[in-house]
């Protein structure tokens, strides 16, 4: 409104002195004033094309400060309440060795491991896997990704060999497939029916030096978004699990980055919105890049100089989640957004189910954490409290725990935070 004001004002002053009173101004006055008057509507046009793209500056960025983490940890049903826990079928077709990523839609799992896609409902009854291994008609040769549609009965899967994204139905019927001109993508993530974030782990050969790309199906074009880091490697430590959303927002992190980007679909851009502040722990610079030439050296000089890696970032209604590890143990930190209020877990010995999760996702307002049975038995084991135990067992339903088969599916546990934290 300020804008419009101005440069209706400037516009009335150009008038009144160029066209009605230019008697009253000798020609040189009229020349120095239409000079000023030039420069300041070139300047409110320019504050009009930065105020649009809506980039907030440092001091617009949200801190979010962990808290140092020797203070006493709470466990988790201080924090959390277990609503209930499922495991996934476990027969011949529904089996997985290991998983990568776990999205949860409409009361529907997907679960991308043993590169395939498979579905569950949501109790853990498995109902098919999705796209067929191959290099026939419509089948895909290497799954590397896969992405759930805003039409929930559509599904795409990246091919990796083919740069390709193949589409499904749900029930595993092929549609079709696009070819896309970027390589070295681990992940695809569907912003729209038509728009696509691609995730890529080293530069183009090309010389276009992004990790994250936007592509349009419809027209066929690709637009760089975030540029490649100083050290590739640092994208291929962890899984996949880069995405998280709240609302409308989609935000982005990656593990040894402590900004949350948010990626904007209206201007299709991408910035930053929250910053993490660890104030026990080191992140990671460009000294240490240069001491580490391959990944198994990036490995060992972040467990040596006490490197914090961020493993999710997730956004409730009057909470954030943070999962991060550091010296091999992870921590998980839940803070209050009112009050700054936090509760913090660890892995180490720990004696809550939370903290042995290897991997969280979000659906609706839980936040679900993925466990194997061994470490589940164990954490269950090395509980002492008989009341938490009686709490677990009871959240456990139908599930008995000791009895629970070592080679067997992954289970879910679906947490609702607790109000006061």
């Amino acid at each position: 409104m300020i804008v419009l004001l101005a440069l209706s004002f400037a516009w009335r002053i150009w008038n009144n002195l160029f066209n009605v009173g230019s008697f009253y101004l000798p020609t040189f006055n009229k020349y120095i004033m239409k000079t000023q008057i030039s420069l300041f509507l070139i300047l409110i046009i320019a504050f009009c094309g930065i105020s649009c793209n809506k980039i907030p500056s440092d001091n617009q960025i949200t801190l979010i400060t962990i808290e140092n983490n020797k203070k006493p940890v709470k466990n988790t049903l201080d924090a959390f309440t277990i609503d209930r826990v499922i495991q996934l079928d476990s027969t011949r077709e529904s089996y997985f060795r290991y998983m990568e990523s776990i999205t949860i839609k409409d009361d529907t799992i997907y679960v991308f491991g043993d590169k395939h896609v498979k579905s569950f409902d949501i109790n853990g009854k498995y109902i098919n896997s999705i796209g067929h291994i191959g290099l026939g008609p419509h089948e895909v040769s290497s799954i590397s990704s896969y992405s759930i549609l805003n039409n929930k009965f559509n599904i795409t899967l990246w091919d990796n060999k083919r740069s390709s994204i193949v589409f499904f139905t749900s029930n595993g019927t092929y549609i079709k497939e696009h070819d896309i001109s970027i390589n070295y993508v681990y992940r695809v993530y569907s912003i729209s029916d038509k728009d696509y974030l691609l995730f890529t782990y080293l530069p183009q050969e090309k010389g276009s030096k992004y990790c994250l790309y936007k592509h349009n199906i419809d027209n066929n074009k690709t637009q760089g978004l975030l540029k490649m880091p100083n050290d590739p490697k640092t994208l291929t430590i962890q899984d996949h699990n880069n995405i998280s959303t709240y609302k409308d927002n989609i935000y982005i992190r990656f593990p040894l980055n402590n900004i949350i980007y948010k990626y904007d679909p209206m201007n299709s851009n991408l910035f930053p919105i929250y910053k993490i502040n660890f104030r026990n722990g080191n992140i990671y610079n460009s000294k240490i890049q240069q001491k580490c030439n391959t990944l198994p050296e990036l490995l060992y000089m972040i467990k040596e100089n006490n490197i914090i890696t961020l493993r999710s970032f997730n956004e409730f209604s009057d909470n954030y989640v943070v999962s991060y590890s550091q010296n091999s143990i992870i921590y998980t930190q839940v803070i209050d957004k009112h009050t700054g209020n936090q509760s913090l877990l660890e892995s180490i010995n720990s004696k809550d189910i939370l903290s042995n999760c290897l991997a969280f996702t979000k659906y609706k307002d839980f936040l679900i954490g993925v466990i194997d049975p061994i470490t589940l038995k164990k954490a269950y084991n090395r509980c002492t409290d008989r009341s938490q135990k009686d709490i677990l067992n009871k959240s456990f339903d139908a599930i008995n725990i000791e009895e629970i088969p070592i080679y067997s599916n992954i289970i879910l546990v679906f947490f609702k935070i607790n109000t006061k934290t």
